[in-house]
């Protein structure tokens, strides 16, 4: 009789579910198929072909992983005349999911075909993915049996030629890792519920367990002071002293304060104080009251006025005197000042009681309008002119063309000017690593595999 050569081949693996049930539930057989022929090809068939099963963890030698003992994993086949035939291997000695705790895993076929001696074929490799297999639902994923410091394994690698992209839990501190080329590029901390991009110098770092400050890692200037909402914040100064305005025409600082901003936006500074003018009978008072952001000089929208006229009364007159104005905040420290001159008065002035508010805000929700001289006008693509009436020292009123600006204009310009500076700084990187022919790719088909 010639001999017989036995051939597996075609090699199908499918986890089996039982009928009926409402979810599926771990897989305990596997459906196994192979076409028996001899050593000249042609199909072997018969109604009672004994076949068993092992699964080793090498092709040649090793250890035997399944069934090890008795009763084996043989079946009694009928086989057709095409030489085709079908089992379904764990129906007698269930698959369990530690079979499958490595990954190289080798099924060998011993066959008995009536007289003729037991024939064991060589060993073919399970190419099917034991964590498939070892689902306990469709949606759920098996790695290990059990034990907390296993060793890191790849849940999914990208395909045979690239097994270190993919994603890779690493048991020993139950991180789940992003991996490209083995090095993580994203993990999730499932013990300290902590999301993690690491980088070459530095991560980024979301720690849900932590509050506040502490919540978000970012680099260090990873988002500009010009792209974060910076808060409000707010400064003040308080004078419970008294200030004498002597001669006629000289401004006086009366207060200031310097409030640091984290970025460019507004400053909405607010004096007040109280007034006392001993006044004398035919004689004028004027007194200008204003806020500024230099000691030396007020804004012509600044000149708060009061004035105390000759028909007046002799005496001292008490006045609650206030002023206020927004102002484009800079990036840093910004002082402001409040300021009061003597125009007319034949005796001393006295300002007590002296307050200085001021509040950043970072940005606009409407027209911020304010008035400025004409050299000021030309910053501005939009300005309208109107007049203001103020009083002169000798009494005389005198009226002055000012231009209302919106300063949102300058917020908006800062803007334009802080993304071409970011868009250059991008070209400019790209343009030396271009120039030192680096690239870099996400794309695993761009890599060459590891040898």
């Amino acid at each position: 009789m010639k001999d017989i050569v036995r051939s597996i081949c075609s090699l199908i693996i499918l986890c089996s579910t039982t009928a009926g049930v409402a979810r599926a539930e771990v897989p305990t057989a596997m459906n196994v198929q192979g076409r028996l022929t001899d050593n000249l090809g042609a199909p072997i068939s018969g109604p009672a072909i004994d076949f068993t099963f092992r699964i080793f963890d090498l092709e040649f030698g090793g250890t035997e992983i399944w069934p090890v003992s008795v009763p084996l994993e043989k079946h009694t086949i009928a086989v057709g005349a095409d030489g085709l035939w079908n089992a379904s291997i764990g129906t007698i000695r269930i698959l369990t999911p530690a079979v499958f705790e490595s990954t190289e895993r080798w099924l060998e076929v011993t066959v008995q075909d009536g007289p003729n001696p037991a024939e064991t074929l060589s060993r073919v490799r399970l190419w099917s993915n034991p964590y498939t297999f070892s689902s306990a639902t469709s949606q759920s994923v098996v790695i290990y049996l059990s034990g907390s410091s296993n060793p890191t394994r790849n849940v999914i690698s990208h395909s045979p030629a690239f097994p270190t992209w993919g994603l890779q839990y690493r048991d020993s501190t139950d991180v789940l890792n992003f991996v490209r080329a083995g090095t993580p590029v994203f993990s999730v901390d499932l013990a300290t519920s902590r999301v993690i991009v690491p980088g070459a110098s530095d991560s980024i770092v979301f720690n849900a367990s932590a509050t506040g400050n502490n919540s978000v890692d970012l680099p260090a200037n990873a988002i500009s002071s010009f792209e974060m909402l910076d808060e409000p914040g707010a400064a003040q100064s308080v004078n419970a002293g008294s200030v004498s305005l002597i001669t006629n025409g000289v401004l006086v600082p009366l207060s200031t304060r310097t409030i640091t901003c984290p970025a460019a936006g507004y400053i909405l500074a607010i004096a007040s104080a109280e007034v006392l003018i001993p006044h004398t009978t035919s004689s004028t008072d004027l007194l200008t009251f204003g806020v500024s952001l230099t000691s030396s000089s007020l804004d012509a929208d600044q000149s708060k006025q009061l004035q105390l006229s000759t028909s007046i009364p002799a005496g001292t007159f008490s006045y609650i005197v206030s002023s206020q104005k927004i102002f484009p905040a800079v990036p840093g420290a910004n002082l402001v000042w409040a300021l009061g001159r003597k125009d007319l008065g034949l005796n001393n002035h006295s300002i007590e009681n002296i307050t200085l508010s001021i509040l950043y805000v970072p940005t606009s929700y409407g027209t911020v309008s304010t008035l400025v001289s004409e050299s000021e006008a030309g910053s501005f693509e939009s300005a309208e002119a109107t007049i203001i009436r103020q009083s002169n020292q000798d009494g005389s009123y005198s009226e002055q063309v000012l231009y209302e600006v919106d300063l949102r204009e300058l917020e908006v310009k800062a803007a334009r000017l802080q993304a071409e500076a970011e868009r250059a700084e991008r070209e400019l990187a790209e343009a030396r690593l271009s120039a030192q022919g680096e690239e870099v790719s996400l794309d695993p088909a761009a890599h060459v595999a590891p040898r």
